[in-house]
């Protein structure tokens, strides 16, 4: 059908009409009301509520295995077990501050940043002690494992033999220097440089009580004074490449030291006490005279 000029009009505009109809035409005022909602975005963050969830309900998680420690769990099942999952859920946590702090610093103009950054730190603050906690588990988790292999695996006989002199660590010794070096490494590698120092000076810590501790147990000959001296040596080599907290690793050194009470004869007795008491000083002068009566 022909159709009339008016006709090809009429069509023409309805169809102009139909196209503006589809187009979503902004004013200029609510443009400008859109860039003022997003320079104030918020970060891009996860729930503090969600975040404090896993964290709690991973050391939960993983408090059945640690309870099972005994003579018969393997370095690797226990870190893997038991350490493992609590460091990779506080280094997910921390992964997630960097990654926000880039997005922050990137993509936010300059003037909303200090406001996200103090929401940052806000959050951060709110999960400082769910990290503790983290930190607490694997650190009394440690001193667990230690304490249930030392006791399984350290015999009276290590200590108060006369038959030899000891040439090498006793079997105590070593696999708790193995479980040691094995936690170390998956410490540093799910952990950040300073929270991975951090932990493993609070682990160095707790291994001296748990250490001086368990010396205390047994009743020591001159030869088994000496063996002695050779686990602790070892122990102290751990620590040396281990631990950052000068402190910690004096702790260590002068309990070498102090060995010396258990593996000199009764005529130097005295007057190796009385040097090693004038070098220390409070609880450490104690604790020589607690070794001292150890002797056979």
């Amino acid at each position: 059908r022909r159709l009339t000029r008016g006709s090809r009009l009429r069509r023409r505009l309805r169809r102009v009409r139909g196209r503006r109809a589809q187009m979503r035409i902004v004013r200029p005022a609510v443009v400008h009301r859109r860039r003022e909602r997003s320079s104030h975005a918020p970060v891009p963050r996860s729930h503090p509520s969600s975040l404090e969830t896993i964290l709690r309900d991973t050391v939960g998680g993983t408090k059945a295995n640690s309870a099972r420690f005994g003579a018969h769990t393997s370095r690797d099942e226990a870190v893997e077990g038991s350490f493992a999952p609590i460091l990779r859920a506080a280094a997910d946590v921390n992964g997630w501050f960097g990654r926000a702090r880039e997005a922050v610093d990137g993509a936010m103009p300059e003037a909303s940043r200090a406001r996200a950054h103090h929401l940052m730190s806000a959050t951060q603050q709110r999960l400082a002690n769910e990290l503790w906690e983290i930190f607490r588990a694997a650190t009394t988790r440690c001193a667990a494992f230690l304490d249930a292999k030392f006791r399984a695996l350290q015999r009276p006989d290590d200590f108060s033999s006369d038959s030899a002199i000891a040439e090498r660590e006793t079997h105590a010794c070593d696999a708790a220097v193995d479980f040691l070096r094995a936690l170390a490494s998956k410490i540093r590698q799910c952990l950040d440089p300073t929270n991975a120092a951090a932990l493993l000076n609070e682990i160095g810590e707790e291994f001296y009580a748990l250490l001086f501790m368990h010396v205390c147990r047994f009743r020591y000959t001159m030869i088994g004074g000496m063996q002695l001296k050779l686990d602790v040596n070892a122990y102290v080599q751990w620590v040396l490449a281990t631990v950052t907290d000068p402190a910690c690793v004096s702790k260590f050194e002068r309990l070498s030291s102090r060995c010396n009470v258990l593996v000199v004869g009764d005529g130097a007795l005295t007057s190796i006490v009385d040097e090693l008491e004038d070098d220390a000083e409070g609880e450490h002068q104690a604790e020589i005279g607690m070794l001292k009566n150890l002797r056979l």
